[in-house]
């Protein structure tokens, strides 16, 4: 147990230096219209990114544009053979994921964006297949990577190991265990614990960190695909040390109560952060990898995970890279009177804002906050946000380019206006410079009206029952040479207090 609690020695670090120079291009193309043609159009080169929604459009007829160039096919472990198209359009305005899959299920949403990282979008499919001999049914779960490499190129997808067997090998295990829905199945079946993150043009890794319980004692498992190492997933259990020497820290009951939120690529780590614990940080290429624990800034009020649903964690709550990788953050929306209520109802004219960046230096982190805002500064005297309803920011999104921009979700419910009339419910992306206070765009993204078109309608409807964070996503640049840059190229620097925490190497 003292080994993987370990507190390390502490020699002194590495130089930090800026990676990945040179990425502001776009290499993407956008979709206009209720379903996406062949024909596109380029992104404006002034940002190399994209904000993807995390709701797959499905388009098993002849809406699905098979020509487009951003569609890429491919073969599940079951055998179906399906296609996927990404619609690109600038941010903040979401792109859009599209699904041809014939042989898939009729109802619910079998394909999510789990995770992305330079180009590479980890995706997770999911159906059901036959078990104790056809008298049932259980999910069988493929992950798969998206890949766009920019340089005129067409997309690439592949088909990963499945990380619980094979479909023989789940049928094997429900054959002699029965069907049972464990933790593990459901945690996978939503994504919860898994990312991916990438280093130079031909390298990549997907990994899985969950925690493992033997007793009253909880301690990491990471399962780690790195094709350049092993066709098939690797099983590690890696230490946890503390990132903050000295820090006075619970860990056998942070990892009991573990609960990851969401997974992020930051440099040559990937973090898993529990909005209502801390940041587990590693880099998943070591062969003997280590896992930091850091802990959140202190948000000026008690949390606990069981206080909470975690969708109100994810709606106030996000860590995210910016500055073109560069940065790591942290960002809080703070209601009411600094609780999260149980309820989710918050008050709109009472909040705050707070962002947070991570300073490193040789092997001492810190969270050093670097913006507040507060609703009386935004509305109704700035006149910026006039017309915005002024309703709750939620779920921030850090730009990848800009440092300063913060993006939220504004839904706004129909309000009686004086002429006695109700506005229409609308979903709207609001981009805020934090440290201007000011505004840099917005959107309606989506409204409801009651002869709105079949998408627009099916977008709201999905929007309007269940909110969720988008997903950013760095974009490749036509010419690949800028990948032999940076960390881009390949940093090998062990993460560790005797090398220096160095992510950005």
């Amino acid at each position: 147990m003292a080994s993987d609690l370990e507190q390390p020695s502490a020699p002194a670090g590495l130089t930090l230096h800026s990676p990945w120079d040179g990425w502001d291009d776009a290499a993407a193309r956008s979709y206009e219209g209720a379903a996406p043609p062949p024909a596109a159009a380029a992104l404006p080169p002034s940002r190399g990114w994209a904000v993807l929604d995390c709701f797959v459009r499905r388009r098993d007829g002849d809406s699905f544009p098979a020509d487009g160039p951003t569609v890429a096919s491919l073969t599940n472990t079951r055998g179906d053979p399906f296609d996927v198209c990404v619609s690109l359009s600038a941010p903040p305005r979401p792109s859009t994921l599209y699904l041809r899959w014939p042989d898939g299920p009729a109802e619910g949403e079998p394909l999510t964006p789990v995770a992305a990282h330079d180009g590479a979008l980890l995706l997770l499919m999911h159906y059901a297949i036959p078990v104790l001999g056809g008298a049932a049914q259980f999910p069988m779960i493929d992950y798969l990577v998206y890949g766009a490499d920019g340089g005129g190129a067409r997309p690439s997808l592949r088909l990963l190991p499945p990380l619980g067997g094979a479909i023989a090998d789940v049928q094997a295990r429900v054959q002699a265990e029965g069907i049972r829905a464990t933790k593990q199945v459901l945690r996978r079946m939503e994504s919860l614990d898994i990312g991916i993150i990438r280093r130079g043009p031909d390298e990549f890794a997907v990994a899985e960190l969950q925690m493992a319980v033997t007793g009253e004692t909880a301690r990491p498992e990471l399962t780690v695909f790195n094709p350049s190492v092993s066709d098939q997933w690797v099983l590690k259990r890696p230490r946890v040390v503390p990132a903050r020497r000295g820090a006075d820290l619970d860990m056998e009951r942070i990892l009991w109560y573990w609960d990851t939120s969401r997974v992020v690529a930051f440099g040559s780590w990937m973090c898993w952060v529990d909005y209502s614990s801390g940041v587990m940080l590693c880099n998943v290429f070591d062969e003997d990898p280590e896992i930091l624990f850091l802990e959140l800034p202190p948000r000026r009020y008690h949390m606990r995970r069981g206080d909470h649903v975690t969708g109100c964690l994810e709606a106030y709550h996000t860590l995210g890279t910016t500055d073109g990788g560069n940065a790591l953050k942290f960002a809080f929306v703070l209601w009411y009177d600094g609780m999260l209520k149980r309820t989710c109802d918050p008050d709109p004219s009472n909040f705050s804002v707070t962002t947070w960046k991570l300073k490193i230096e040789g092997n001492s982190m810190d969270w050093v906050e670097d913006s507040w805002t507060a609703a009386y500064e935004l509305w109704p005297h700035n006149d910026d946000f006039a017309h915005i309803p002024h309703d709750l920011l939620q779920f921030p999104m850090f730009s990848i380019d800009d440092p300063n921009e913060v993006t939220f979700i504004l839904k706004h419910e129909p309000t009686e206006q004086e002429d006695g009339t109700y506005d229409n419910a609308q979903i709207w992306l609001v981009s805020i410079d934090m440290i201007k206070k000011k505004l840099k765009s917005s959107l309606i993204y989506v409204e409801y009206q009651e002869d709105s078109a079949p998408e627009e309608a099916e977008l709201f409807e999905r929007k309007d029952e269940f909110l969720e964070p988008f997903l950013p996503i760095k974009l490749p640049k036509d010419d690949n040479s800028v990948r032999t840059q940076g960390v881009a190229s390949g940093c090998r620097v062990p993460m560790s207090r005797s090398h220096g925490w160095n992510p950005l190497c």
